[in-house]
């Protein structure tokens, strides 16, 4: 014979009150429907149109002034560099990428001047104040003009 529940014990789900079974409902509920709502943002990213085009001079005054309040002359060389040297190789036909000595050595033979000027110039070493900067912008200036007429 199987003995029953002893006379005045009770179960446990018997002491929990009726209301506590009505809130962890809401609170499950609630977790679901928080859940549902976060997942719905887990889809694929969407490309939009930017809302304005942005001029390439605007840009680059942007960079500059950058450059500028953190005093990073080297970098601001450096990228200065970089791109005279991808134009210059991409005019002389030579192959993207190009390492800067082969460029150097191909400008100075179609434009005349020295190759250790030239050298200076596209690989030369940072800039130690702002004149030297622009005097350098104005260098890769003058060296890609005389490519472009050369």
């Amino acid at each position: 014979m199987a003995a029953g529940p002893a006379p005045g014990s009770r179960s446990v789900e018997s002491l929990i009150p009726w209301p506590v079974y009505a809130i962890a409902a809401q609170l499950a509920v609630a977790a679901l429907l928080a859940a549902l709502w976060r997942v719905r943002r887990f889809g694929p990213l969407v490309a939009e149109p930017l809302p304005v085009v942005v001029r390439a001079s605007e840009t680059t005054l942007g960079h500059g002034g950058l450059y500028r309040s953190r005093r990073a002359r080297g970098r601001a060389a450096t990228a200065l560099r970089t791109a005279t040297v991808a134009h210059l190789a991409g005019r002389l036909g030579l192959p993207q990428g190009s390492p800067p000595e082969t460029v150097c050595t191909e400008v100075a033979s179609r434009t005349g001047r020295d190759l250790a000027q030239v050298r200076e110039i596209l690989s030369g070493p940072a800039p130690r104040d702002d004149a030297a900067l622009v005097a350098l912008a104005t260098s890769l200036d003058s060296l890609e003009g005389q490519v472009l007429t050369s």
